[in-house]
């Protein structure tokens, strides 16, 4: 009797495969991934709107509360010398930036007036009180209140409601198969985000961003029961959607889905699928919030294509200030570092995080937060700012960003990115200018745009993705061959020491990381032999 031939089960073909409503499968699928982008886009105006209450709330109406109630013995002390003294000291000054923590505040979280040269009005002198003065650094203690007190609810939140979610990696790893699916909505993510940033912790929004629009594109696939092949396509629309609302940004967000590490997978996603979750989102973003550009810049222009040459300069030390963003977030996010911090009490690590972040904010309030006015500043100074200054607010932005990344505040890495990169352009177009070797160059917002593309680059290893972010953020094209030179080497050496090292800027992915650690210990016989020969 013949062997009767065992013939392998047919795949569905999941590009046009016919569904109940008679419409092609991508016809379908284009419909999931607008669903997508509608609800990333809801999601991120949401997140906005949340941060912007917490952040004039905890630097508005609560900071004046803890300076009422700080002044009030001072009152009462000065009352009993005189009526006089009284309304000297009990009455607030004229103009709002009169105090130091109001000047220190506007600075970090609004204000330009340090970077622009332009110093705060001074206070009237009040009358002197008895006793010893306190010194003024005691005036400005809400500071580092504020983040240590959001750093404590943070971390009380991560502890008791469980875990955010998965992050990027492990999402197209759960689309795949890799991972057992576990997607949430990103409602804890969106809230932590929210009151991390708008207590002053030194991250960014896009993190968060991408991240839920990941979850919300897997968790959209696994309600419609899609195949594993849209699932990862709507895992990349919802990250192509979560920077284009975060940024405003939807022609990065879609290059950025393809291009950085939120395509992990083999397999490309459908094209057409992650620019419709793109626009979609961007478009609920620009109808809710507005269509102004994030960051606004003057006219100002390149004097010479030989100068070239220098900004390739730029890309070099733009490439090794990358490396040291990631190896510093990467040191924070370590399992050793993080399985110390979990054994102390719950919302203690972070608390701790946020003073240290609110007393390096006592000397460079511009490390408070999200951090675009200060790059807006950058962009548009016409006057150098001292050098010394840029220099050490280089190395405390490291610092404070590392800080809040391994304490457990959540956020990303692009807008501190950014931030790194204009100081470090300031300061390069400075050296090469009136301030450093007098040549005849373009101004420092030239060069401090130019930073700022050539440290994202190289930090997320996306050159592309960095031109069309910088190109949407700022609606400015004037010095493309700048940009596009020193981004693309600032990627190319950040890639040759990187190797296959990964390196995200979006947040922890503590599931990925446990994933990695497992594939790292099995031996190279076990990975290309599934199993043992056996032996007769």
């Amino acid at each position: 009797m013949p062997a009767q031939i065992r013939r392998p089960p047919l795949q569905p073909n999941t590009d046009r495969r016919p569904t109940i409503q008679g419409f092609p499968f991508e016809w379908t699928l284009l419909a999931w991934a607008g669903l997508v982008g509608i609800s990333t886009g809801l999601a991120i105006v949401a997140f906005h709107d949340l941060l912007d209450f917490l952040n004039n709330f905890l630097f508005g109406s609560f900071v004046e509360g803890l300076l009422e109630i700080s002044r009030s013995p001072v009152a009462v002390a000065a009352a009993a010398q005189g009526p006089a003294a009284a309304v000297a000291l009990a009455a607030p000054p004229a103009n709002d930036a009169a105090t130091p923590l109001q000047a220190l505040l506007q600075l970090g979280l609004g204000g330009i007036g340090f970077l622009s040269g332009t110093p705060p009005a001074a206070a009237p002198a009040p009358l002197p009180s008895p006793g010893p003065a306190a010194p003024d650094w005691l005036t400005l203690w809400p500071v580092v209140v504020v983040p240590t007190l959001g750093g404590l609810a943070v971390g009380v939140l991560r502890r008791f409601f469980g875990p955010l979610g998965p992050g990027v990696p492990s999402l197209m790893a759960m689309a795949e198969g890799a991972e057992a699916p576990a997607p949430v909505p990103p409602l804890l993510r969106l809230l932590t985000a929210a009151l991390s940033l708008g207590s002053g912790a030194s991250l960014g929004p896009e993190g968060p961003s991408v991240e839920s629009g990941g979850n919300v594109g897997l968790w959209w696939a696994r309600l419609g029961r899609l195949s594993p092949q849209s699932q990862q396509t709507l895992v990349a629309a919802g990250v192509a959607a979560g920077l284009a609302a975060g940024f405003k940004a939807p022609i990065a967000g879609v290059f950025f889905a393809f291009e950085g590490n939120a395509n992990t997978n083999a397999s490309r996603p459908n094209l057409m699928a992650v620019l419709v979750a793109a626009v979609a989102s961007a478009l609920v973003t620009q109808l809710m919030l507005g269509d102004e550009p994030i960051l606004r810049l003057p006219a100002y222009e390149v004097r010479s294509p030989l100068e070239l040459p220098l900004y390739l300069g730029l890309g070099v030390l733009a490439s090794l200030l990358s490396l040291a963003l990631i190896k510093l977030m990467a040191a924070g996010r370590n399992g050793r570092v993080q399985r110390l911090l979990e054994r102390l009490p719950a919302g203690l690590a972070t608390a701790l995080g946020g003073a240290a972040v609110g007393g390096m904010a006592l000397a460079f309030p511009q490390v408070l937060g999200v951090g675009y006015d200060t790059i807006e500043a950058l962009l548009g100074s016409d006057q150098g700012i001292p050098l010394v200054t840029l220099v050490a607010l280089l190395g405390v932005k490291l610092l404070a960003t590392s800080v809040s990344t391994a304490s457990g505040f959540v956020g990303g890495g692009f807008a501190p990115a950014l931030f790194l990169g204009a100081t470090l352009g300031s300061v390069y177009g400075q050296l090469l200018g009136e301030g450093g070797l007098g040549l005849p160059v373009a101004e420092a917002p030239a060069y401090a745009m130019v930073g700022m593309a050539a440290v994202l680059a190289g930090s997320v290893r996306a050159p592309l993705t960095a031109l069309l972010l910088l190109f949407e953020l700022t609606r400015d094209i004037r010095i493309v061959l700048p940009l596009m030179a020193a981004a693309g080497l600032s990627a190319a050496l950040v890639d040759r020491w990187q190797s296959v090292k990964p390196t995200t800027l979006l947040g922890a992915d503590r599931n990925e990381e446990l994933r990695r650690e497992r594939l790292a210990a099995v031996a190279v016989i076990e990975a290309l032999e599934p199993e043992a020969p056996q032996r007769h």
